[in-house]
């Protein structure tokens, strides 16, 4: 839970931070887009796909935020170089996508 009162919202993490789940990840690119593409931008849209599967629910009555995440060392590891200039936490973490859905008043 994040915030207080009207502003709080639920936070969900979706762990992209395994190397063997990134060479997984990373060898579907070969069916769905050029291989020449960039490994961590495939990445990075994989990511931001898992995250849109929630994006549009309407029955939530909090605020959600979903993110999907990995680390520098688990990229590392899976030999996927970072090629934008997004922050590594200082834990080493890295969001590669994040949704929020703002919560949903029922109708009365």
């Amino acid at each position: 839970m994040l915030g207080e009162g009207v502003d709080r919202e639920w936070a969900y993490t979706i762990d992209l931070g395994h190397e063997r789940l990134i060479k997984t990840v990373v060898g579907f690119k070969k069916l769905f887009v050029d291989e020449a593409e960039d490994d961590y931008a495939f990445l990075c849209e994989f990511a931001w796909g898992l995250v849109l599967a929630y994006a549009g629910r309407t029955d939530n009555d909090e605020g959600m935020k979903y993110a999907a995440t990995t680390t520098a060392e688990a990229l590392a590891n899976a030999g996927v170089l970072i090629s934008d200039q997004k922050a590594i936490a200082a834990d080493g973490v890295l969001i590669l996508a994040e949704a929020s859905i703002p919560a949903h008043v029922p109708e009365e």
